[in-house]
């Protein structure tokens, strides 16, 4: 077996220029695509598109139900650190309050 380089004007995946040898013996059968689409596009049926969305007047609905309101998380946080931070300023300024008599 002997090694031949690619030249530099050939193409690294050059393809074959002949059309593949079958064996001797086999023969190409033709195949009947034509009546299997024909059978396949009859079973379909045609696309029409869903009606586009008519524009509606918006639903009136109250944003704040009675004894119900919306408080924002960090506004939520906030007032707990506050009530954190009063009951560590009373515990640490309970013996001057006593003393002070309040």
């Amino acid at each position: 077996m002997t090694v031949r380089w690619a030249s530099v004007n050939s193409t690294m995946h050059a393809q074959p220029t002949t059309a593949p040898v079958l064996p001797w013996n086999a023969t190409v059968k033709p195949t009947v695509v034509n009546d299997s689409l024909t059978a396949y596009f009859a079973t379909l049926r045609p696309f029409s598109a869903p009606p586009s969305p008519t524009l509606q007047q918006p639903i009136p609905s109250p944003l704040v139900e009675e004894g119900m309101q919306l408080t924002s998380t960090l506004r939520k946080r906030r007032l707990k650190m506050n009530k954190h931070k009063h009951k560590k300023l009373r515990k640490r300024t309970r013996a001057l309050r006593k003393r002070l008599g309040k």
